[in-house]
C-alpha cells in the first residue's frame, strides 16, 4: 500500500485536515445595500459630479443637477403671468387705454395693489399714490371723463367712503362736497346715455340711489326703489340706453335715469347672492355667471332671461369679478372664492360670446407628448411666481412593490382568537350564515346511531335540519325574546363539553 501524500504544514489551517487551504475559509454572503446607504452615497456623488463640469454645461435650474443637454431649438418657454389670487376685489375696463385694471380684494388679508391684464398675462403696476387696502368695493370706467372710478369698500378698520380715479398711470383721490355713507357690496354702473355713475344699496347703504357726475355725487330720490341688497350686481344695456339689476332677491329691476321699474320675464333665473353682469358686446344683451356658488350662465335681452349652456364653464363660485374688454371682444372674468376648492382663485376666464375659455390660473399644463417622441428643446423654462406647472407626461411604469408591503397587509388585518384572518369574499345575492369556530362546530355522528342526530335537534356541519324560521316582517316579535330564542337556538348547536368550558370561562371572567 503506498504511502500517503504529505501535506506541507504551511498547507494546513489549525484544526483542520484539507490539503486545500481555499475549502476551509468561512463563507461569506454578500450584503444587499439598503436604499439609505445608496441614498449616502449618491448624493454626496452627484454634488461632486455637478460641480466638477463646466459651467457652459450645468443645468440652469438649481434642482437639476446635470445637465439637460438642450439644443434650444424651440426657444424659451414661458408661461403665464397671474395676479395673486383673492376674492370681493374689483374689476374695471379702461376704454381709453384699451386694458383691464384690477385692484384690491381679499386673500386672508386685505390687499391694495394695482394689476393690468396686458395681452395674456397679468402685470402689476406701481403707482405712485394708491388707495388703501380694501375689498368689497367697485369700479367702473367713466367714458365722459375718460377715467376709472373708485368708491367704497371696507378694510380691518372698518368701512370706508373715499373716491378716487385712475389715469392710467396713477391713483388721484377726489375730494367733492358730499359722498354717500360708508359702505360694501353695492351696485355700480356707468349711465353712458345720461353720463352718470350710478351706485345703489350695499352694506349699510339701504335703498339708497347716487349719481357722480366727475366732481360731485348727488342723491337721487325716484318714486320706486328696490329692496336694500349688498349681494347684488348690475350693468348698462347700451341698446336700450338702461341699467339693469338682478341679485339675491331674484328681481329684474330698471333704472332709466330717473326711476326704478321692475321688469317681469317668462323665465326668471334663482335668487343669486353676489353674481356678475356685465354688457356682451358679441350679441348686444347683459351677460350674469355664478353667484350663490352656482355654475349657471344667463342671458339678458331686454325683455327676457334665457339660460345658456355652454360647452366649457367656470368652476361655482361668488365674490368674483367680470367686465367686458372692447379690445379682446370678450369677456373677462377674475378670481372669486370657490367653496372646497380655492377660497382664493387666480384663475382668468374668457367669454366669447357662446363658450367660456380658460386663459391662466395658479395651476397651468404643458402638453409634453405634442409630439411622438415627447422631445423638446428650450433654451429655458420660465415659470412665474405663484405658478405650478404640470408637465403632461402619461407613463405605464410602476415602482416595485415594497419588499415588507406583505407584512404590512398582514399587520393591518383582524384575527381573533376563534376567527380566521379577514380576507376578501365575492359578493353575492345571498349573503352567508355566520358560521362557528371550526374547533366549536358540532360534528354529524357517523356510525350506524348517525340518525340520532335528528333527535338532539342539531343544525351542525351535515345536519338536514333547517333553521327555525322567524316571524313575518308584518308580526314584529319583542327584542328581548327574540335575543333568547336565538341564544338558547345557538346554544343547542354547541357540543355539551365546549357548553361547560364556555360556561367556566365566563365565570372566570366575571369573577
Amino acid at each position: 500500500m503506498p504511502a500517503p501524500h504529505p501535506v506541507a504544514k504551511s498547507c494546513v489551517r489549525p484544526g483542520t485536515t484539507s490539503p486545500c487551504p481555499t475549502l476551509n475559509k468561512p463563507k461569506t454572503t454578500m450584503k444587499t445595500p439598503s436604499y439609505r446607504s445608496l441614498a449616502r452615497v449618491a448624493t454626496p456623488l452627484a454634488l461632486t459630479l455637478t460641480l466638477l463640469l463646466p459651467a457652459s454645461l450645468r443645468a440652469i435650474d438649481p434642482d437639476l443637477p446635470f445637465s439637460s443637454g438642450s439644443t434650444g431649438a424651440d426657444g424659451p418657454l414661458t408661461f403665464r403671468e397671474i395676479a395673486p389670487g383673492r376674492n370681493s376685489h374689483a374689476l374695471a375696463y379702461d376704454a381709453a387705454r384699451q386694458e383691464v385694471v384690477l385692484f384690491g380684494g381679499y386673500n386672508g388679508n386685505s390687499m391694495g395693489d394695482t394689476w393690468v391684464l396686458s395681452g395674456n398675462n397679468w402685470v402689476r403696476r406701481l403707482p405712485a399714490t394708491s388707495p388703501v387696502d380694501r375689498w368689497g368695493h367697485r369700479m367702473v370706467f367713466d367714458a365722459a371723463r375718460g377715467e376709472i372710478v373708485l368708491f367704497g369698500g371696507t378694510r380691518n378698520t372698518g368701512r370706508l367712503n373715499d373716491t378716487w380715479v385712475w389715469n392710467g398711470t396713477t391713483w388721484t383721490q377726489k375730494t367733492p362736497a358730499s359722498s354717500p355713507s360708508p359702505r360694501e357690496n353695492f351696485c355700480f354702473a356707468y349711465d353712458a346715455a345720461r353720463q352718470r355713475v350710478v351706485l345703489f344699496g350695499g352694506a349699510n347703504g339701504g335703498q339708497e340711489t347716487w349719481l357722480w357726475d366727475g366732481v360731485n355725487w348727488t342723491a337721487a330720490n325716484p318714486a320706486n326703489r328696490p329692496q336694500a341688497t349688498d349681494r347684488s350686481a348690475m350693468a348698462y344695456d347700451p341698446v336700450r340706453q338702461e341699467i339693469v339689476m338682478f341679485g339675491n332677491y331674484g328681481q329684474t329691476w330698471i333704472w332709466n335715469g330717473t326711476d326704478w321699474t321692475q321688469r317681469g320675464s317668462f323665465n326668471v333665473p334663482s335668487a343669486k347672492s353676489f353674481p356678475t353682469l356685465v354688457q356682451d358686446g358679441a350679441s348686444n344683451t347683459i351677460l350674469m355667471f355664478s353667484g350663490s356658488n352656482q355654475q349657471e350662465t344667463w342671458r339678458w335681452d331686454g325683455a327676457n332671461w334665457t339660460s345658456l349652456t355652454p360647452p366649457n364653464s367656470p368652476s361655482p363660485r361668488q365674490y368674483h369679478a367680470m367686465v367686458w374688454a372692447n379690445n379682446l371682444q370678450r369677456g373677462v372674468m377674475f378670481g372669486g372664492d370657490i367653496p372646497g376648492v380655492d377660497n382664493y382663485a387666480a384663475d382668468t376666464w374668457f367669454w366669447n360670446g357662446t363658450d367660456w375659455s380658460w386663459l391662466s390660473g395658479k395651476v397651468q399644463n404643458f402638453n409634453a407628448k405634442a409630439r411622438p417622441n415627447g422631445i423638446w428643446n428650450f433654451t429655458s423654462i420660465n415659470i412665474p411666481a405663484g405658478v405650478t406647472v404640470r408637465f403632461g407626461i402619461e407613463t405605464n411604469l410602476a415602482l416595485p412593490p415594497h419588499p415588507l408591503a406583505r407584512h404590512r397587509r398582514r399587520r393591518h388585518q383582524r384575527h381573533d382568537r376563534c376567527q380566521r384572518p379577514v380576507r376578501r369574499q365575492r359578493p353575492s345575492a345571498r349573503p352567508t350564515r355566520p358560521r362557528w369556530p371550526r374547533r366549536l362546530r358540532r360534528r354529524p355522528r357517523r356510525g350506524p346511531l348517525r340518525f340520532l342526530r335528528f333527535l338532539r335537534g342539531s343544525t351542525g356541519q351535515g345536519s338536514r335540519r333547517r333553521r327555525p324560521r322567524h316571524r313575518a316582517a308584518n308580526q314584529p316579535q319583542p327584542a328581548r325574546r327574540q335575543a333568547r330564542r336565538v341564544q338558547r337556538e345557538l346554544w343547542e348547536r354547541v357540543p355539551a363539553t365546549a357548553a361547560r368550558r364556555i360556561r367556566r370561562r365566563r365565570r372566570r371572567l366575571e369573577q
